[in-house]
């Protein structure tokens, strides 16, 4: 009979044609929602996944790309041919106001940033004052020293001197 427990113990099987009790529908609503959640937090798993793995790209990224830039400007440029001559007057580094010979004048401190020109970020904008003094230029919001200053010294030739 249904009613009777079997001789292992187990409570018997449902009857085929036995309507469901409250207690078995809300146990099936039960499952259900645990399935919706289940499938819910499967579906935000990649979501955030793909969130970390791009902002991991990213900042692999721009490491990269700050690497290369640094090692472009780092290298200080070939001075062969650059003047012996450590002191130079304002009318001596006025001779040197084109792209393909720029020099500039930065507190007191004359720089040959000729090979520089085509790295600088502010492009010719640092040519404005090719022969003359910069320092007002440099001086601005757009130049942090702690990062220009190491990369100007490795232009730096010699200093102003009044005649």
């Amino acid at each position: 009979d249904a009613k009777t427990s079997s001789s292992c113990g187990l409570a018997p099987a449902p009857r085929a044609d036995a309507r469901p009790t409250v207690g078995d529908r809300r146990s099936a609503g039960r499952d259900r929602r645990d399935a919706r959640e289940a499938r819910a937090m499967a579906d935000d798993g990649p979501g955030i996944v793909a969130v970390v793995a791009a902002v991991i790209v990213g900042l692999v990224t721009v490491v990269i790309v700050m690497s290369r830039m640094r090692r472009r400007v780092a290298v200080p440029p070939a001075m062969a041919d650059a003047p012996k001559q450590t002191t130079f007057t304002a009318e001596e580094v006025a001779r040197h106001d084109d792209p393909s010979d720029a020099w500039i004048i930065i507190e007191g401190k004359v720089y040959d940033v000729t090979r520089y020109v085509d790295e600088h970020p502010g492009g010719s904008a640092i040519l404005n004052n090719a022969g003359a003094d910069s320092t007002a230029g440099f001086n601005g919001p757009q130049h942090s020293r702690e990062t220009v200053l190491p990369i100007l010294d490795m232009y730096y030739v010699g200093d102003l001197v009044a005649h």
